[in-house]
């Protein structure tokens, strides 16, 4: 299990976190999803590649890669 954080350039509207999170969701091993559009982060939590997670979101925001790392356990 993994958790990438990424910083996506998306705006304050519905229509951004929709394409965020269906881009997203098409992608086999991710288990949960966090949006925080204040912040601008995008946090992808399952047994998926890191890569093709910013990959895919790349074709439609612009997206850096803060931390990529194992899943912290409360």
């Amino acid at each position: 299990m993994k958790t990438v954080v990424l910083k996506l350039d998306i705006h304050d509207d519905y229509k951004c976190k929709k394409t965020a999170m269906k881009i997203v969701s098409t992608i086999p091993g991710v288990d949960s999803i966090s949006l925080e559009i204040k912040e601008q982060k995008l946090t992808v939590t399952g047994k998926m590649d890191p890569i093709q997670v910013a990959k895919k979101l790349r074709k439609v925001f612009r997206t850096d890669v803060l931390s990529v790392g194992p899943v912290k356990k409360p």
